[in-house]
Parts: C-alpha cells; sequence; structure tokens
C-alpha cells in the first residue's frame, strides 16, 4: 500500500482550465533522477483526468499500475492522490476531505486568485507549486496517510481483531489431535444443544 502524491488543484471549468495550487510528493522509492519525470507524470494524470471527471464523485483513474483518485469538489477545487490499487479507498477518500477541509479553513475564495498568480508565476520558473504555507500542510496530511494503518483508527481495530481471531482459530487447531476434526468433538459433545453444534 502506497500513497506518493497529494495535488490540490482549481477547475472552473472546460478542459485547459486545471490550476495546480499546491502539492506534496514522496518519490523515495524512486531513484533519484526519475523523480522529476515522475512528477511530470503525476501533473499529466491530474491535468487529463481532473477536468473530464464529474462534480461531486469519487472517481479512480488507473495509469501504469498507479491509480489517481480524485474528487471534484462544487467549489471548484480538485483534489487528487496517486496510489496503488492496494491502498483503502475508504481511507484515500477521508484523506482528500482532509485536504479540502485544510485549505478551504486556511485560505477563503478570495485567496484562490492570488494563489493562482503564484502559480503562474511558478510555471515560467520551472517550479513545481507555487510557494504558499499550505505545502507544509499537504506534506505532514501525505506523511500521516502513508500508514492507513497509522491514519485510520477503524482499520487498526479492524485488524486487531483479525489478528485475535487467526490466533483463536490457531489455538483450537492446535489443541486437536492428530485425525480429530473439531465438528467430530462437537456432535460427542454434551455440553451443547441442538442450536450450539454448528461450527
Amino acid at each position: 500500500m502506497k500513497l506518493i502524491a497529494l495535488l490540490v488543484c482549481r477547475c472552473s471549468g472546460g478542459l485547459d482550465n486545471l490550476v495546480f495550487l499546491s502539492g506534496a510528493y514522496d518519490l523515495s522509492g524512486y531513484p533519484f533522477y526519475q523523480r522529476n519525470a515522475v512528477k511530470e507524470g503525476i501533473k499529466f494524470i491530474a491535468r487529463t483526468a481532473i477536468p473530464r471527471l464529474p462534480v461531486g464523485r469519487q472517481q479512480e483513474v488507473e495509469h501504469e499500475g498507479s491509480v489517481a483518485f480524485v474528487f471534484r469538489y462544487p467549489d471548484s477545487l480538485a483534489i487528487l492522490a496517486i496510489g496503488d490499487h492496494e491502498y483503502p479507498r475508504r481511507i484515500v477518500f477521508a484523506c482528500l476531505n482532509e485536504v479540502h477541509e485544510e485549505f478551504t479553513s486556511s485560505f477563503s475564495r478570495l485567496d484562490w486568485p492570488r494563489i493562482e498568480g503564484r502559480s503562474a508565476a511558478s510555471k515560467s520558473s520551472k517550479s513545481n507549486h507555487p510557494d504558499i504555507p499550505f505545502q507544509e500542510t499537504l506534506a505532514d496530511i501525505l506523511k500521516k496517510y502513508k500508514d492507513p494503518l497509522r491514519a485510520d483508527e477503524l482499520l487498526r481495530v479492524q485488524q486487531k481483531a483479525n489478528f485475535a481471531q487467526d490466533v483463536a482459530r490457531q489455538t483450537i487447531s492446535s489443541v486437536l489431535r492428530h485425525g480429530e476434526s473439531l465438528q467430530e468433538l462437537v456432535n460427542r459433545s454434551e455440553d451443547l444443544s441442538s442450536r450450539g453444534t454448528t461450527v
């Protein structure tokens, strides 16, 4: 399970109207010389997919073994995460909602044109994203969601329950003697009623 990028974009309509507002990447799994190409590929996926997706729906776009998880919000913001097929869907969309919530609480809609202006300036200077204070917050959110078990209490509890269930199964099976089956023991037991005999 991996999550390598989070992008905040503004898509105000039209196929050529996508503006990158902020981005965070963790490309430590890629060789140094490939990292710029990976970033360019991520931006290409965002620029190609986001304007073509409907507003208000969770979307997944697959590309060469990676998955772009996208949500376009009615306020014209679109949040994109790049991960793999194994990353839990519920958790990644919770991440996108957290990014949207943090961004909209940090910047009012009146700030967006200023950020977009910085984005245009950063495009001419070959920088990836405008220099806004939100990049640190976005990097922190990406770091938090790198490990979905750490980010999601429900998944952590579910994993503990699965582990306990596996331990219980292993313990019961290790108690049985060679050739015995649990069903035979249940059938011979006088402690169980007819309802309790189903294993």
